[in-house]
């Protein structure tokens, strides 16, 4: 086919051109309006995009574990038990066979020796001996050592000659019987006391004779 495209430039009227076959062709629009629209520029074709790979995270440190420290339980509190109280020994004489305890107060390690006559004395009238009886001198005696003294021994009867040692005869009486657990207790003066005062032996052999 031969080309017609310089035409336009000369002939304005409507061109129809014969193919070599004899078909008639539409009016081709006149070169001068196609060269009149603008080109459409095309856009260069984008290149597709490549597939990025998902970036990996770098895996986090795996943290590393603490080694378990052993529970210690609090040791269980350690009962310490009281000590014992050792208590010296009071100044006694007798064998204490029929359960009297005779306290008396003397600077002597049990009694003078002439007042250990007179309660001889007074305790033959009773028909004791000093065997009978447990001479105890309370002089420097503690609480302590009164309450373990009327503990441990085994006393029927009891006569606190001019001493105060004895709770239970703080407000008793001279001379009158008094009933303390069963037992007979009897509150007198001194032996020294004794020993000067008439009146005061009458007084102390009555309550005697009522005790034993």
């Amino acid at each position: 086919m031969s080309d017609y495209s310089f035409l336009p430039h000369f002939i304005t009227e409507d061109i129809y051109v014969i193919k070599e076959e004899g078909e008639l062709l539409k009016p081709e629009t006149p070169a001068v309006e196609k060269a009149a629209q603008p080109v459409p520029v095309s856009e260069a074709p984008t290149a597709p995009k490549t597939a990025e790979a998902p970036q990996q995270k770098a895996p986090e440190p795996t943290p590393t574990a603490k080694p378990t420290m052993p529970v210690i339980e609090p040791a269980p509190a350690v009962v310490k038990e009281p000590e014992p109280v050792y208590l010296k020994p009071l100044p006694t004489e007798g064998n204490n066979l029929k359960h009297c305890l005779l306290l008396v107060e003397s600077s002597e390690a049990v009694l003078e020796d002439a007042l250990k006559g007179l309660l001889e004395k007074i305790m033959g009238a009773v028909k004791r001996s000093m065997d009978d009886v447990l001479l105890v001198n309370v002089k420097d005696a503690s609480t302590e050592q009164i309450d373990a003294l009327l503990s441990e021994q085994n006393h029927r009867h009891l006569i606190a000659f001019g001493t105060s040692k004895i709770a239970a005869l703080h407000n008793a009486p001279l001379y009158q019987l008094m009933e303390v657990n069963r037992k007979s207790y009897l509150k007198a003066d001194a032996l020294a006391a004794i020993a000067q005062n008439v009146e005061m032996k009458k007084a102390l052999w009555g309550t005697l004779k009522a005790m034993f």
